[in-house]
């Protein structure tokens, strides 16, 4: 039996897609290449972030991207390439081992870094949500999961210890923040490693 109760778990590529695919629908729909995207991305990662922790708007945010394009595009035009992106299914989703989960009677954890009105549109096209026991998003925090007080916070929200719960990301930042506060964590790659890292935590799927 697995010392683990509480599962904490990413929703951006480990069970739906977030933000960074948004690259591929503008290119399929204006030619604009994906590579664009992520060097705009890139290049305004710092206003990304504060939007994450609720400190823009999306607005305010996607204002900012495109003025480091040269793209013919307005905010609301960018807004609907990202929500077409949102709706798409995730080739590599772990969302299916979840499900499997649920009969394993743990307690179910969303931890999202995440725009508020990205969330919304989420919560509102995807019932796939409500499996979750709890829901906790960063820019209700005020916090991103690198930052040092993310996982004490998150914990305490759920009213457990370090001990007990078991993190699952695809970012290797926000995997050693967890660890750093004695989180055991798996590095997402994929559901067929998932299956085999959960085994090595005695919990089978």
């Amino acid at each position: 039996m697995s010392q683990y109760t509480t599962l904490i778990i990413d929703y951006s590529e480990v069970l739906f897609p977030g933000f960074k695919g948004t690259g591929h629908i503008i290119e399929s729909h204006t030619g604009i290449p994906a590579s664009d995207f992520l060097e705009a991305k890139q290049k305004t990662m710092d206003h990304f972030l504060a939007a994450m922790r609720g400190e823009l708007t999306e607005q305010q945010y996607l204002q900012l991207f495109l003025k480091r394009t040269n793209w013919v595009m307005s905010p609301e035009q960018l807004g609907t390439f990202v929500r077409r992106n949102l709706d798409t299914d995730l080739e590599n989703s772990a969302f299916e081992l979840l499900i499997q989960l649920l009969k394993g009677n743990y307690h179910l954890v969303l931890l999202s870094d995440q725009i508020r009105e990205w969330t919304e549109y989420i919560k509102a096209t995807r019932n796939e949500l409500a499996i979750f026991d709890q829901q906790i998003f960063s820019f209700d925090c005020g916090m991103i999961k690198s930052d040092p007080w993310m996982f004490p916070h998150a914990l305490d929200v759920i009213n457990t210890t370090a001990d007990h719960c078991l993190f699952i990301d695809d970012s290797s930042v926000n995997i050693a923040a967890a660890e750093k506060c004695g989180i055991k964590s798996i590095l997402y790659v994929g559901p067929s490693d998932l299956k085999q890292q959960l085994a090595r935590c005695s919990i089978y799927v």
